[in-house]
């Protein structure tokens, strides 16, 4: 499973920087709290780390980080 370092602007809706994260789960997290305080005075701002078996993959599970609200709702729309 890859790991991915994905930040996120909640207020604003939009993807700042998704990163694959290549190296062992130790790196993952180092890069996650290196995020975490360049962030820190921005309470909307989200760090987190993802696993998924792809870039694909984690675009479905997390679908919220890389797709707009109109396209979530079309998406959840259709499966309804």
């Amino acid at each position: 499973m890859k790991r991915f370092l994905v930040i996120f602007n909640r207020s604003s809706g939009t993807l700042l920087e998704l990163r694959d994260m290549a190296g062992s789960a130790n790196e993952a997290m180092t890069a996650r709290l290196e995020a975490e305080e360049r962030f820190r005075q921005d309470s909307a701002v989200e760090v987190v780390v993802l696993g998924a078996n792809s870039r694909a993959d984690l675009i479905t599970t997390h679908a919220r980080y890389f797709k707009n609200l109109d396209a979530l709702a079309r998406q959840v729309g259709a499966a309804i």
